[in-house]
């Protein structure tokens, strides 16, 4: 079961709903709280009612055993949502902006996200309380899969795998498990190309299903080489978190001539020590380590694309000397952008 307590002009309301079966969650919040619903062929948006804020969560049922979410939230009160799963599957949680209190009832496992990081959990079963704070911009991309999915693709090689990947798909135990990480470029793109998926009806479902599973193999990828980072935002407040994002912003707005540290500091409002730390907290990397990062994850994907040639991309993402941009290209994918261009 899952409830949902809202407070509405200090009035607490308490639903029950079950979620037995995932497809009845929607039009059952719908049924016993009057919040407007919309159900297409396999999606369903929830939106929330202007007396509780603005925002909304929406599910995509890309098929049987794979289901993706966004919770897009500025809420006027506090929501706190308690559930109860009984599924065994692999979730995987983005959070793009906020912040969102979680934990499981009855342990210490903490389930909290902030903006910059991600989760993976591995459950048969467990029982889960959600505190999502108000007045702020919550965006949290999330998607789950059936750990039988998952081990359909491994069953004849499945003793060759490492042990970390072993410990995820195995769900021989009925322990909670999670990974906490920070969110790398590479995820960071597949993020933005899923909320901005140009696509309709089935080529949609495809390629939707196609980058929850990129997004899946990356943090897999990042488990199996030992680089999951763990440490919280202790040293940093939200409004600093808020800062180290929008000097994110203003890298890659600014490719072809990015500005110096000392100049993204003053744009942002931080003194440019603070901006070093916090952009290795945040990010695990420098600052212009994440810009090459992106102009490389960026321009993989416009090569894939076929919207341009190579000589273009190496404009769009800021590389005056060609020669400078297919040694780069190289050093990162081990091939040059040519030949990544005439898969296309």
């Amino acid at each position: 079961m899952a409830f949902l307590n809202a407070r509405i002009n200090e009035v607490k309301v308490k639903v029950t709903i079950s979620v037995n079966d995932i497809q009845e969650f929607f039009p059952e919040i719908q049924r016993k709280t009057g919040f407007n619903y919309q159900s297409i062929a396999s999606e369903k948006i929830l939106k929330f009612p202007e007396k509780l804020g603005k925002g909304y969560i929406h599910n995509l049922h890309l098929r049987n055993g794979i289901e993706l979410y966004f919770q897009n939230l500025n809420l006027e009160e506090d929501l706190i949502i308690k559930a109860n799963s009984k599924y065994s599957s692999l979730g995987l949680g983005f959070c793009l902006s906020g912040n969102v209190g979680a934990e499981v009832v009855g342990s210490n496992i903490d389930l909290s996200l902030r903006a910059g990081r991600n989760l993976l959990l591995r459950s048969n079963a467990y029982k889960t309380t959600m505190e999502i704070p108000a007045r702020q911009n919550l965006f949290l991309v999330e998607m789950s899969i059936d750990l039988k999915i998952i081990q359909s693709f491994v069953e004849d090689e499945y003793e060759q795998l490492s042990p970390a990947l072993k410990s995820v798909i195995s769900g021989k135990d009925s322990g909670l498990h999670s990974w906490s990480g920070l969110t790398n470029p590479a995820m960071e793109i597949a993020l933005h190309q899923i909320i901005n998926c140009p696509y309709k009806d089935l080529t949609k479902k495809l390629y939707l299903e196609s980058k929850t599973l990129e997004l899946i193999s990356l943090k897999l990828a990042e488990l199996t080489d030992s680089k999951v980072e763990t440490k919280s935002y202790k040293q940093l407040r939200p409004d600093q978190i808020e800062r180290i994002y929008f000097a994110r912003d203003i890298l890659i707005s600014n490719l072809e001539n990015p500005p110096s540290l000392l100049s993204l500091a003053q744009a942002v409002g931080l003194n440019d020590h603070k901006l070093k730390l916090g952009f290795r907290q945040v990010f695990g990397t420098t600052a212009f380590g994440y810009l090459h990062q992106y102009k490389m994850e960026r321009s993989r994907f416009l090569l894939e694309s076929g919207l341009m040639n190579v000589t273009e991309v190496a404009s769009a993402v800021g590389y005056s000397n060609f020669s400078h941009f297919t040694a780069a290209f190289k050093r990162k994918f081990g091939i040059k952008p040519s030949a990544l261009k005439s898969r296309a």
